[in-house]
């Protein structure tokens, strides 16, 4: 909401969905206007199919969670590695 505030504008009405396609549909059919990750955003804007807002690009703040009883997994330490590379950032201190 803070995108649409900055720029002194307001949804009229605001629907959540988890389902990427779904929302890209929807958009695509004219119904209203997203946020969206760039892969899917792009490519549909390629196909002409919708139009990005310039200038509206987000950042947001993802977190890796496991069960805790998994943190030894031998698996997980390597995900949690390539994270750490890929992410840049530090994990936090065990509670």
């Amino acid at each position: 909401m803070e995108l649409f505030q900055a720029r002194g504008v307001s949804p009229v009405q605001v629907i959540e969905a988890d389902n990427e396609s779904v929302i890209l549909n929807l958009v695509e059919s004219g119904v209203g206007a997203s946020i969206a990750r760039e892969e899917p955003a792009l490519a549909s804007a390629q196909q002409q199919r919708i139009a990005i807002w310039p200038g509206a690009e987000l950042t947001a703040q993802l977190w890796f969670i496991f069960a805790a009883q998994c943190a030894a997994d031998p698996v997980l330490e390597a995900m949690r590695a390539v994270l750490r590379d890929v992410w840049r950032h530090e994990e936090p201190a065990a509670a």
